[in-house]
């Protein structure tokens, strides 16, 4: 593969992760995931911004590993139910009386082992929408890089 081809693929895949990760924190701002809306989900899923913030986009050759270290993360990506514990209620009662949300109530009186369903709030994946705009960096980079290559 020649250096300029090389360059060429180095500026997409590192253009495409920009573009990405943009848009997948964008999705929070949107409460969607691109134009399909999150369910039963007033201020989205921003509390303390630390799952926004947590989204991470490595290169990893010529492609992109995107992850976050939260450790709840998959579940408001993909839905799922989880168990109450203990520490949760805790967590549950300190929410309620710091924002008096009778959310936070609700699911602080439910016992401990009882099921609680997480919808998902999809924020990071596949979309018609972000192949498009993906499309759009790539045509975009190579158009570039093909107005500056010298031809013999």
């Amino acid at each position: 593969m020649s250096e300029q081809m090389r360059r060429c693929i180095e500026r997409i895949v590192s253009d495409v992760r920009v573009v990405a990760m943009g848009e997948f924190k964008e999705n929070f701002r949107r409460k969607a995931f691109f134009d399909q809306r999150w369910k039963r989900s007033k201020k989205g899923l921003i509390d303390s911004g630390r799952l926004r913030n947590s989204l991470r986009a490595q290169i990893k050759g010529n492609s992109i590993v995107f992850s976050s270290d939260t450790p709840y993360a998959s579940i408001h990506n993909e839905g799922g139910e989880i168990k109450v514990t203990k520490k949760m209620k805790a967590y549950f009662w300190y929410k309620y009386k710091a924002t008096k949300e009778e959310i936070w109530k609700a699911m602080a009186l439910k016992r401990e082992g009882e099921e609680i369903k997480i919808p998902q709030r999809q924020f990071i994946g596949d979309h018609s929408l972000l192949r498009e705009k993906i499309e759009k960096v790539i045509v975009e980079d190579v158009n570039e890089a093909f107005s500056k290559m010298k031809f013999k």
